[in-house]
């Protein structure tokens, strides 16, 4: 049963998600600015218009932006507890974390030789020697239901499809399965280690 339609000028693709429950809408859309889907928007649960947005665009410089979709947003989930939304960028092979409050980018997931010399490095994770990597994941949120995690750890559940063809990278180390991942981070200090790691079917281009 259909109760409310909001019409969105750019469109939404993949995720929208409730901020908070009966409140606004964070949903994922484009900006059109020569770039696609590389918008977060969040809309008034009772007008439907939209009250705020950020754009990938003005966080990442002109590296990796090599085509309209250079990002590929695919997931979104909004954290109450700091107030930070975590994006999965397909298309970038990243995780990141933005303050929704202040636009402040927090943190990113993301190999260290993809953003060699961009001005995404000095946000990036400490991951654990020897941990592996992902590659053009699909989704990424934080599950609360961990028993095994460190003081000020979060737990990050990962879909890793491990494909190698939207943006394809030198380091990919042609792993034939694709996984389901559990990180645990410390915000704090902006570190990440591999908790669990299940292997289950390839999925090439897309999957959750």
């Amino acid at each position: 049963r259909v109760y409310n339609i909001y019409y969105v000028k750019n469109g939404i693709h993949h995720d929208a998600i409730e901020k908070t429950p009966g409140g606004n809408i964070l949903a994922l859309s484009s900006s059109f600015r020569d770039s696609e889907e590389d918008t977060v928007i969040e809309l008034d649960r009772n007008t439907g218009k939209i009250v705020k947005q950020i754009c990938m665009l003005d966080y990442f410089d002109q590296t990796h932006q090599v085509r309209t979709d250079w990002a590929h947003i695919n997931s979104i989930y909004y954290d109450k507890e700091s107030r930070n939304v975590i994006l999965c960028l397909r298309n970038l092979h990243t995780t990141l974390s933005i303050n929704w409050d202040n636009g402040n980018l927090q943190w990113v997931l993301g190999h260290p030789e993809f953003y060699k010399g961009t001005n995404i490095s000095p946000y990036l994770l400490q991951m654990e020697e020897g941990m592996p990597w992902f590659f053009q994941s699909h989704s990424a949120y934080f599950v609360e239901d961990w028993k095994d995690k460190k003081p000020h750890e979060k737990v990050l559940c990962m879909y890793d499809n491990h494909w190698n063809k939207r943006t394809p990278v030198e380091f990919f180390d042609k792993d034939s399965a694709s996984y389901v991942s559990f990180y645990g981070i410390n915000e704090k200090e902006k570190t990440v280690r591999l908790l669990k790691r299940l292997p289950c079917p390839k999925t090439s281009i897309r999957s959750n």
